[in-house]
């Protein structure tokens, strides 16, 4: 624990976040997860944050049913060497779910079980939860 009681963990990661993503009207702003994860990251030693237009190309994002921004997760030693499969995380909906992963990437225990099921694989067709969350 920080000094401010936040967790944070000492392992080597680079988190993605998509800016392509929640350009839709009503969508959650990809700068809002940004500055929920930029001062998370910044706690972290070895994390380093990144964001970029598309993560996974257009023909990929088109078929997309889910609303939200997309992240990814790709563990790594502290030179930046990757140490297994990136995880990719979303729809990020809200300042809930951004906040969400926010504890999860600082934890360091990077299991996807972890995140709510909806979080999960926003790469799934039929990604879409109840209407409470839009």
């Amino acid at each position: 624990m920080t000094a401010a009681g936040q967790a944070r963990t000492a392992q080597g990661f680079t988190l993605l976040v998509c800016t392509g993503c929640g350009t839709e009207q009503d969508d959650f702003p990809p700068e809002e997860v940004l500055d929920t994860l930029g001062g998370a990251v910044r706690r972290c030693p070895h994390g380093m944050l990144v964001s970029a237009p598309c993560l996974f190309g257009a023909a990929v994002c088109a078929t997309r049913a889910s609303i939200g921004v997309v992240a990814a997760l790709q563990p790594c030693t502290t030179d930046r060497t990757p140490t297994g499969n990136a995880r990719v995380i979303g729809p990020i909906r809200d300042l809930i779910d951004a906040a969400q992963l926010r504890a999860w990437v600082q934890a360091g225990r990077w299991n996807p079980g972890l995140l709510p099921s909806r979080m999960r694989n926003p790469l799934r067709r039929n990604n879409i939860t109840s209407p409470e969350r839009f």
